[in-house]
């Protein structure tokens, strides 16, 4: 099985509804501490699930009629000495996740910059998949780092 273009472009949108959205995205925050967003369209639900909030972990899973179909683990963090610049620097990652390549929306583009800071995304692999890592420098200077992967899930079912 591979991720048709439905669902990757499904995958698209609900990333943008998700952590990329900031203060828009709906958070439930569920009785283990972690916070929880989901979104859903027809058969497709998407559910994006992270604990902390620095340094952070998560993992995102793709439903089709109820099945798991796809997921992707994630973490990040602020480089030390750096903590003073937290808010710019999350601000920073979810615009950069609001302009992820659409045909591999995993998290952001390759590369994105704005006037002050660079977001650069590496991706080993495809959406079936990968491994990948994602970093915000200023100048020569890392301010975060994160990393993910992931991949189609229940190929093969009992």
């Amino acid at each position: 099985m591979n991720i048709d273009a439905m669902i990757v472009e499904f995958l698209a949108e609900a990333k943008l509804a998700g952590y990329a959205a900031g203060d828009n995205a709906e958070k439930i925050k569920l009785a283990d501490g972690a916070f929880e967003i989901r979104y859903g369209k027809n058969n497709l639900l998407y559910v994006d699930r992270y604990y902390g909030g620095e340094p952070f972990i998560g993992e995102e899973i793709l439903f089709v009629d109820s099945v798991a179909q796809w997921g992707m683990n994630f973490t990040g963090h602020v480089t030390p000495g750096n903590d003073h610049r937290m808010e710019e620097i999350y601000g920073f990652l979810q615009e950069a996740l609001r302009n992820k390549d659409r045909t591999m929306p995993l998290r952001g583009p390759s590369i994105y910059k704005n006037h002050r800071l660079v977001y650069t995304s590496l991706i080993d692999g495809s959406i079936n998949y990968f491994c990948a890592h994602e970093k915000i420098h200023f100048n020569n200077e890392l301010l975060y780092i994160g990393n993910f992967h992931g991949g189609i899930i229940n190929r093969i079912t009992e």
